[in-house]
C-alpha cells in the first residue's frame, strides 16, 4: 500500500468524522406510534360526552354471550355469568392511519372513552359486578 493511498482514506475519514460531528444531536425516542395517537386523540377528549354531534343517533350494537347459568331455589337468586359485548363507532376517535405509521386499530382504557349507558332493571349491585 503506498504513501498516498494511506493519506487519502485517512483524509477521507477525517472528512467523515467532521460531517458525522456537524450534524445535530439525535435524540433517541420511547415514544411508539401508538403513544403519539393515544395523545393526540385523547387530548381533548370528554369522555361524558356522546360520540358523535347531538343531532346525530349513536348506533350501539349489544350482545350477550351466556357462560354460565345458577338458580338457587331456595334463596330466590338467579346468577349469570357471561359476555356483554358493544361495538359503537366514535366520530371522536378518528384518524388517518398514514399519519400514524400506517396503524389503523389502538387498545385504550376503556374507562378513557365514551361507553354507552347501559342498565340492566333488577339487576345485581354494582359490586357484585366483575368487568374483565
Amino acid at each position: 500500500m503506498g504513501c498516498g493511498y494511506r493519506f487519502t482514506l485517512l483524509a477521507l475519514c477525517l472528512v467523515g468524522l467532521c460531517v458525522a460531528d456537524d450534524a445535530p444531536p439525535v435524540k433517541a425516542s420511547t415514544a411508539t406510534w401508538a403513544d403519539k395517537l393515544k395523545k393526540d386523540l385523547l387530548l381533548n377528549y370528554d369522555r361524558n360526552l356522546r360520540p358523535t354531534q347531538y343531532y346525530n343517533v349513536t348506533n350501539v350494537e349489544v350482545n350477550m354471550e351466556i357462560r354460565h347459568v345458577d338458580i338457587d331455589e331456595d334463596n330466590s337468586i338467579f346468577t349469570v355469568s357471561g359476555w356483554l359485548k358493544m361495538k359503537w363507532n366514535d366520530d371522536k376517535l378518528k384518524w388517518n392511519p398514514d399519519d400514524y405509521g400506517k396503524l389503523n386499530v389502538i387498545r385504550t382504557n376503556p374507562e378513557s372513552v365514551w361507553r354507552p349507558d347501559l342498565v340492566l332493571y333488577n339487576n345485581a349491585r354494582p359490586s357484585d359486578i366483575e368487568h374483565y
